[in-house]
C-alpha cells in the first residue's frame, strides 16, 4: 500500500479520530482468523527505502504460491537477502500467528 492504512484503521477501532495518514510504503500480511479480519505488517529495517517489496514479501509471496523453501529464499535473496537470524524471526511471527496450515517435508 502507498499509505499505512491500517494505522488509521486502528486508531478508528478504538475510537480516536486519527489524522489523515501521510504517504508511506506499507507492507501487509492480511488474513483471516476466526471470521476476524487481521493484519501483520511486513517491516523489515532498511528494507522500506527500496522501491522493490522488503525480503520477507518475497519470501512469504514464495510460499504462499506453494515454492519449497529453498525457492522462497532464492527469491528472498533476489530482493536484497536477509539474514539467517532475520529468517528465523520471520518465521517465529508467521508461525505464531498461525499464517501456515500445515508444512511438509520432501
Amino acid at each position: 500500500m502507498h499509505y499505512p492504512a491500517h494505522e488509521y484503521m486502528q486508531a478508528v477501532r478504538r475510537d480516536e479520530t486519527p489524522a489523515v495518514p501521510r504517504p508511506r510504503r506499507t507492507n501487509l500480511i492480511v488474513y483471516r482468523r476466526d471470521h476476524a479480519l487481521l493484519h501483520l505488517p511486513m517491516a523489515a529495517p532498511g528494507f522500506f527505502s527500496s522501491p522493490s517489496p522488503p525480503p520477507p514479501h518475497a519470501l512469504f509471496e514464495a510460499l504462499a504460491q506453494g515454492c519449497t523453501l529453498a525457492e522462497g529464499m532464492e527469491a528472498m535473496q533476489e530482493t536484497g537477502g536477509g539474514s539467517p537470524k532475520q529468517v528465523f524471526e520471520y518465521f517465529r511471527v508467521w508461525f505464531g500467528e498461525r499464517l501456515f496450515s500445515r508444512v511438509e517435508i520432501q
